[in-house]
Order: C-alpha cells, then sequence, then structure tokens
C-alpha cells in the first residue's frame, strides 16, 4: 500500500469518526462535553428561579396580564413584564415573567383585553357624600360678534349638581367669591373646593377668604385637568351646544346658561345617579331644599330648552 493510500484512508477514517460523533450528540445517546461539565456545576438560586419560570403559568397570570394592559394601553411588553415582576415577584407567589410571554399574551387575547378595558372605563365612580367637594373652572366662548364671554362653573360631586354657572363681567377673584357665596347661600358650606392653578383661583384674596370660612381647598396639578373631571365633563356637555346658538353679549350668553343648568339640574337624568335628576339626589338626602322650581308644573310635561337642542320630561317631585 502506497503512501498516498494510506492518507486517503486516514482521512476516510476520521470523516466517518466525526460523523458518528454528531450523530450520537443528535440522538441525545451520549452528553457533550460542554454539557456535561454544566451539569456537573453547582444551580444557583438564580438559575433555580430560571427553570421554575419555565413551568406552566397559573391561570392567574394571564388574567393579570389582561388587566395590566387595559390599565396602561400605551405601556409595551417590557413595560409591562417589569410592572408584573414589581407587584408579585416578591409577594407570596414568587411568579415573574418575561418579555416574550407578555407578548404572546397580549397577541392571544385581544379582544378579552378591549372587553377589559371597556368595563373599566364604564365602572361607575364611588358614592361621595353630599357638599364633601365642589368643583369650580372657567370656560370661554366666543360669541357672534367675536367677542369672548368668559363662564364661572361650580359642580357639586356626589349629586352632580349645578350649584353656580355664571357669566362674567371681570375674572377677579372677589367676583368669583361673591358667585360661590350665593351658592352657599343655597345649597350650604362644602368641606372642600377643587379647581385648577389659574391665578385667580391662587390668588391671596381667594385664599384668605376659603382659610376664614373654614374651607379646605384642593389645587390639581399643572396640565392635569382629568383630575377636576367633573366640572370638564359638564363643561364638555355645555360646549358644543353653545357653539351652534348665534348669541350676542353676556345677556344672551347668560340666558343660555340659565336654560342649560335648569335643564341639567331637574330634567336630564343621570346614569352614575341611577337615573335620577340631580335635583331628585340631593331632596332625598333631605339636606338641601330648593323653594323655587324652575318649572312650576304639578303634571310632568316635555321641555325644550337652548332652542331644541336639549328635550326631556320635567317629573315634579312628590
Amino acid at each position: 500500500m502506497t503512501i498516498l493510500q494510506s492518507c486517503v484512508w486516514l482521512i476516510v477514517l476520521m470523516v466517518i469518526a466525526v460523523g458518528l460523533k454528531y450523530w450520537l450528540y443528535s440522538k441525545n445517546r451520549i452528553t457533550p462535553p460542554f454539557k456535561r461539565t454544566k451539569l456537573k456545576q453547582n444551580i444557583t438560586h438564580h438559575e433555580s428561579l430560571v427553570i421554575h419560570s419555565s413551568a406552566p403559568k397559573p391561570a392567574w397570570v394571564k388574567d393579570e396580564l389582561i388587566r395590566l394592559k387595559a390599565l396602561m394601553p400605551n405601556a409595551g411588553c417590557r413595560s409591562l413584564s417589569l410592572t408584573f415582576n414589581r407587584l408579585h415577584g416578591k409577594s407570596s407567589h414568587h411568579v415573574t415573567v418575561g418579555k416574550s410571554f407578555v407578548a404572546q399574551v397580549i397577541k392571544n387575547h385581544q379582544y378579552q383585553i378591549t372587553i377589559k378595558r371597556r368595563e373599566i372605563r364604564r365602572r361607575p365612580p364611588r358614592p361621595v357624600v353630599i357638599n364633601d367637594t365642589w368643583a369650580l373652572d372657567l370656560t370661554f366662548y366666543q360669541d357672534a360678534g367675536h367677542v369672548q364671554c368668559c363662564a364661572l362653573g361650580i359642580i357639586e360631586h356626589g349629586s352632580r349638581t349645578v350649584v353656580q354657572l355664571k357669566a362674567l363681567v371681570n375674572r377677579r377673584s372677589w367676583t368669583l367669591l361673591g358667585y360661590l357665596c350665593l351658592a352657599i347661600g343655597q345649597y350650604g358650606k362644602p368641606k372642600r373646593v377643587r379647581s385648577d392653578n389659574e391665578r385667580v383661583f391662587t390668588s391671596w384674596t381667594f385664599r384668605t377668604f376659603l382659610k376664614l370660612t373654614g374651607i379646605h381647598h384642593q389645587t390639581i396639578d399643572t396640565h392635569a385637568p382629568w383630575q377636576n373631571g367633573k366640572i370638564e365633563r359638564l363643561f364638555g356637555t355645555l360646549k358644543p351646544l353653545i357653539r351652534q346658538l348665534r348669541l350676542h353679549g353676556n345677556l344672551q350668553f347668560q340666558a343660555a346658561l340659565n336654560e342649560f343648568t335648569a335643564f341639567y339640574n331637574h330634567v336630564r337624568p343621570h346614569q352614575n345617579l341611577s337615573g335620577q335628576t340631580p335635583i331628585e339626589v340631593l331632596r332625598q338626602n333631605g339636606r338641601v331644599k330648593i323653594k323655587n322650581q324652575p318649572f312650576p308644573n304639578k303634571e310632568s310635561i316635555l321641555i325644550s330648552a337652548m332652542d331644541g337642542l336639549l328635550t326631556g320630561f320635567y317629573i315634579p317631585p312628590e
């Protein structure tokens, strides 16, 4: 046998040996050297958590991720996984999730997330004691003569009663305090009033008056109107109606506000008040008695206000 033939046979045998070795590794007949050395190492606490996290997750984990995604719709998978791990990683469950698992849950449960968000939005707010909190704010309207008009709105949180909705001649603190005093004389004194950080609400005159009368003043965060949501929601109902009317000056503006206030308090039923009107809720509490009724009728009557933009039935008190 020549030297060339010996080299050829040697190469063939090496190829066969290498192929046999990888065939055994692929069939798991023997443990590769790098895996054999890792199994001999001591498993740390962190590795035990990783091995445990690869087990099937409990059913409540998916429900919690769906709830977190509904509460944080703009959060990504990484943020949701970090939030979940902070909430439940150190609790008695000791369950953690990764961003890949979160992405898979979100992908497979889009409908459940939508339903959960709808339930959260439609969840009724917690009941508030009558005259516990009043919300104050200003709103603006440009009339048909392109003159800007300003109005002060005050709403009672517990019954949603509009206690004041007045067009302002000026925006001084004394003017606002005058309307606040008129509302207190008719509906009683609140424990606290909530407003934004506009200069007229944070002036020395306004804050000193509230301090002397024992009314706590709450101010919301800057650029956070949702923290004063009830008065903002009132203005959201009022403004689309006012824009459809051609009004000139504060007199016509105030007349439209009076019609809206009477309809809102006495005619319009509220979903969060179990279908009752704000004045009906006040009567049930017995703390406020309204003597001057805007509609003196003793029978139910159809009411049309603001040039037909608002229609509803007025039901007189029993």
